[in-house]
């Protein structure tokens, strides 16, 4: 494993049957975008890419917030108004990468610790995946 790629963990783990394939999805788009930034120069690709992972983000937040609500699950303002402070932060990055104010490695690294912060200290908790786990 290279410092591109990361790997999946139990621990990231919600307890909802939806929402981890969705991350286990998601981790695997981070590891492809570590991938295709050092693989290829074919800007053209890079940028498709980068755009999957920018509407992935868009589609697995509404996705779970409407699970959170089917379920009538707390705190789930809270955590709509995290999403939207998650693609903002996303974009900027995106940008700073486009425009060389951040360099590759560093923003997958952003990418994994965006991920994982997420998913264990705000995800775990709106899911209360310490009593399903």
């Amino acid at each position: 494993m290279n410092t591109f790629t990361f790997a999946w963990q139990d621990k990231f783990l919600t307890g909802n049957e939806d929402v981890d394939f969705q991350h286990h999805f998601f981790l695997n788009l981070i590891n492809r975008i570590g991938c295709a930034l050092v693989t290829t120069q074919n800007a053209e690709y890079q940028e498709a890419i980068l755009e999957e992972l920018l509407l992935y983000a868009e589609f697995h937040f509404i996705s779970e917030e409407n699970i959170a609500h089917a379920l009538q699950l707390p705190l789930l303002s809270q955590h709509k108004q995290r999403h939207l402070e998650l693609l903002a932060e996303l974009r900027l990055h995106i940008r700073q990468l486009h425009d060389q104010e951040m360099g590759k490695e560093q923003f997958v690294f952003f990418l994994n610790e965006w991920f994982a912060g997420h998913t264990l200290y705000e995800d775990k908790k709106m899911f209360h995946a310490d009593r399903h786990v």
